[in-house]
């Protein structure tokens, strides 16, 4: 359950509709993203359901990370450049689900991957996609099993990102 709140939560965060809000941690959840990410800077802070969301730089990209109120890091993941940083496998699995896609929807213009392991070990992958009639959130395990995890049809003209995620956080 725990796994799917988290994808839930990253497919905000990956689509870019939380307003960043200057909101102030307990000195627990500070210190524990200091412990894991020392140096990050321009932090974000957001509540996210039971979890906190820092977002922030470190080592040169843009990171992010989900903490419970005792501090404990629940998942960490990183913004990825483009497709081709991807590894191997997963490219495969993300371009294999577009081109199925394009072939009932058209071509897309594909966002920034984003990569995001949660506290168990597992990684995860996503990858969002979209054109005038289908936005699309693709998920991918480390093996390169892609799947949609959410779609939102489009009609008449470009439904804003913020409507596609909100439908996806009530399933």
């Amino acid at each position: 359950m725990k796994t799917l709140f988290l994808a839930s939560a990253f497919v905000l965060v990956s689509f870019g509709i939380l307003c960043a809000q200057d909101m102030q941690v307990s000195t627990s959840i500070a210190q524990a993203l200091q412990r894991n990410f020392a140096g990050a800077s321009q932090i974000r802070w957001e509540k996210t359901g039971p979890l906190y969301l820092a977002q922030f730089q470190y080592n040169n990209g843009f990171w992010l990370a989900y903490f419970d109120d005792q501090g404990t890091l629940a998942a960490s993941g990183r913004k990825i450049d483009s497709i081709e940083q991807l590894p191997v496998a997963v490219k495969r699995g993300f371009t294999q689900l577009q081109q199925k896609q394009e072939r009932k929807y058209g071509s897309f213009e594909v966002g920034a991957p984003y990569e995001l392991v949660i506290e168990n070990g597992t990684t995860q992958y996503f990858l969002p996609i979209e054109n005038s009639h289908v936005a699309i959130m693709a998920i991918s395990d480390a093996s390169g099993n892609a799947q949609v995890r959410t779609k939102t049809e489009r009609t008449g003209h470009t439904k804003p990102a913020a409507d596609m995620v909100a439908s996806t956080i009530r399933h």
